[in-house]
């Protein structure tokens, strides 16, 4: 018996979980890429630690202390690219709500002038805060729950999954079926005491889908010194 592929394209975690009312006010739903530009300068009002501290149940206040859930520390409000970032995307932001011809987006077109520039910095800064945006802090993260993928998997049953969104549903959606799941061909961290490994999702047991994430992967970056995962060239060789 050959693989089951399951290949998932743009807008299939917003497909996945719209409607569903799985959300609270302060989630909005996975974007698409003519939204992910208004998507990301909503995290960084609600996240900037310049902005007035506001009441906690507000979903605005910034707790400058690493022991808060929501922390995000340092590095990507100190980059002294952050300013010409924010500006580039909310003239992209302004660009999505008209009308505009050819294949890409606007977001996709400036991504695209980043990737070629001499240092790519400015795409740097824009990955970190993808990997903010969908994992820590106010207003963007998604809420771990059942959604449409859990009724996807369990009628196809992949043995490989294909896909070029960048959040981590599916890899939630596995988990919920008591399947692991593994990024092939990316390491973890190097064992002192031997060769880098293969990331595989914990707990033991069960069966491992192989998933390949063709744009990468928001939990492909380590943000903390004690977090596990590959770091920020993982993400650009993929």
């Amino acid at each position: 018996m050959g693989d089951r592929v399951l290949v998932l394209g743009a807008g299939a975690s917003l497909g996945a979980r719209a409607g569903l009312g799985v959300r609270t006010n302060d989630e909005p739903l996975p974007p698409l890429g003519r939204g992910l530009a208004r998507y990301l300068l909503r995290w960084l009002s609600a996240n900037d630690p310049a902005r007035k501290l506001r009441p906690f149940m507000d979903g605005f206040h910034y707790p400058p202390s690493a022991t808060c859930p929501h922390y995000t520390g340092k590095e990507l409000w100190g980059n002294e690219l952050l300013d010409e970032v924010r500006s580039a995307l909310v003239k992209v932001a302004e660009q999505d709500e008209g009308d505009y011809a050819g294949p890409a987006t606007p977001f996709e077109v400036l991504m695209d002038a980043w990737s070629t520039s001499e240092d790519n910095e400015h795409l740097r800064v824009v990955q970190r805060l993808l990997v903010y945006a969908m994992n820590f802090g106010y207003g963007c993260a998604f809420a771990k729950s059942r959604d449409r993928y859990d009724d996807l998997l369990a009628w196809f049953q992949p043995t490989m999954v294909v896909t070029v969104n960048y959040d981590t549903l599916v890899e939630e959606a596995l988990l919920r079926r008591s399947l692991r799941y593994s990024y092939p061909g990316l390491l973890g961290p190097r064992d002192p005491a031997g060769p880098s490994i293969e990331i595989v999702s914990s707990p033991e047991g069960g069966e491992i889908v192989p998933i390949f994430k063709l744009h990468g992967s928001v939990n492909w970056m380590s943000i903390y010194a004690f977090a596990v995962g590959a770091d920020v060239e993982a993400v650009e060789r993929v």
